[in-house]
């Protein structure tokens, strides 16, 4: 008859370590232990809770009880990031369900912040090496290789990678660049063509489609360049014909807002 509350290291390898053993409820055997995501009345940020139902206690005497974890404790002031390839180079960042998981990356791998826990993602479909840019387009996490091929995450869970998953940005065989989002879309801006996808919602597999009409003959030069800016993306442009520009996309047209070539 116990009540020790044990936890494994993040992802499920290596050694368990005592949390408590003090935990509130009981000494008993025969409890149902689960894991689901707390309501808000629970947990303010809706974060993976442990509940545990019923059991036996020494007596012997049957328990109706239920018992929760307290969620929402302090979050760490720092996380230990263990990085591989180029460290030097700048860091990519977006959120996924409601800002529950922080997703990071650079052009060698991709980590998630999650309920205080920082994890490399380990999928082996993940790809080894990546552009520029990262996306959320409903509640998917998109990124791009260098191929211009563009791989998404299951849905709501930027930890696990499909291997059905992906689709090429092939109206040309150039390079890729850059991942971007504009509007409901995801833009593979790769080194002279510019592609647009949209989300059929169609699984399994990947649900992004691509927008018919819409590539562009105009590539990216730097993914440096590429910014966000309120409805549109400006970015450093070129083509196979001319030199560089600074354009803003106008929906799906590209409108060139610096000086003459």
């Amino acid at each position: 008859y116990l009540d020790d509350v044990y936890k494994s290291a993040v992802g499920g390898a290596g050694a368990w370590t005592l949390v408590t053993s003090a935990p509130g409820f009981t000494n008993r055997l025969g409890a149902m232990g689960v894991v689901f995501k707390a309501p808000t009345s629970v947990s303010a940020t809706n974060a993976p809770v442990l509940w545990l139902m019923g059991g036996l206690d020494s007596t012997p005497t049957y328990k109706n009880d239920l018992w929760y974890t307290n969620a929402d404790g302090s979050m760490s002031t720092s996380w230990s990031l263990s990085t591989s390839g180029a460290t030097t180079e700048q860091f990519q960042f977006t959120t996924i369900n409601n800002n529950q998981y922080l997703c990071l990356k650079n052009t060698y791998s991709l980590w998630t912040l999650y309920a205080d826990q920082l994890a490399k993602v380990t999928d082996k479909n993940y790809p080894a090496r990546t552009v520029a840019g990262i996306v959320n387009l409903n509640s998917t996490i998109y990124v791009m290789d260098l191929d211009g091929v563009i791989y998404g995450s299951d849905l709501q869970d930027p930890t696990t990678w499909n291997s059905l998953n992906f689709l090429t940005a092939e109206y040309e065989a150039d390079r890729g660049v850059c991942i971007a989002k504009l509007q409901n879309y995801v833009v593979a801006l790769k080194a002279n063509t510019t592609q647009f996808f949209y989300d059929t919602g169609s699984f399994p597999g990947t649900s992004l489609r691509p927008v018919q009409n819409a590539n562009l003959r105009i590539g990216c030069a730097s993914a440096g360049s590429v910014v966000a800016m309120d409805n549109t993306l400006v970015y450093m442009a070129q083509t196979f014909q001319a030199g560089r520009s600074i354009v803003s996309l106008n929906g799906f047209s590209p409108v060139k807002i610096s000086n003459p070539y």
